[in-house]
């Protein structure tokens, strides 16, 4: 697995009045996942990247793991950023409603399996559309594998993924 070497170029500024630092509501900031920042500019190191690898990131472009999240980068900048969480669904809910506030969208699907077990997985995205960004929480709720992923992508990205879903056949 290839590791990928980038350097924020730019971030978050904050400012500070009267010795109180000010940050805008967290709607209306980027989302951060794992230290990386949605829609920031980073340079690339293309030294660990496979051979095959090396043009498109030489052009900006790469797909790999970074602090423990899989991190996308288009033309120098952070598209995507996805990766399963630790801890409680409470947790991950609880952190996620005080970092975007109540989500958009909420998708309850119910399961059950052969022997009879049920459980719900849970969806929730938050859109901010002053930023372009989608935040996605899901939470599979099977008890013998449970599993909690976040998801950040800009709303081109969520475009781009959701045309390629619906062009796909499922499978069955």
């Amino acid at each position: 697995m290839k590791i990928l070497t980038a350097l924020l170029i730019t971030g978050l500024t904050a400012a500070a009045v009267n010795g109180q630092t000010l940050r805008p509501p967290a709607a209306h900031r980027p989302p951060v996942i794992k230290g990386t920042t949605l829609g920031s500019r980073v340079m690339l190191t293309c030294n660990d990247v496979a051979q095959a690898d090396v043009d498109e990131c030489l052009k900006g472009n790469y797909s790999g793991e970074h602090n423990g999240a899989i991190v996308t980068v288009k033309a120098s900048v952070v598209v995507k950023i996805e990766a399963n969480l630790r801890g409680t669904a409470t947790d991950a809910m609880v952190t996620a409603f005080e970092k975007f506030g109540a989500p958009t969208k909420t998708l309850d699907v119910p399961y059950h399996n052969a022997m009879g077990a049920t459980w719900t997985d849970t969806m929730y995205t938050w859109v901010d559309d002053s930023q372009g960004t989608e935040v996605t929480l899901y939470i599979d709720g099977n008890p013998a594998n449970p599993i909690i992923n976040i998801t950040a992508m800009t709303a081109e990205e969520a475009k781009i993924e959701d045309a390629t879903k619906q062009s796909k056949p499922e499978a069955f």
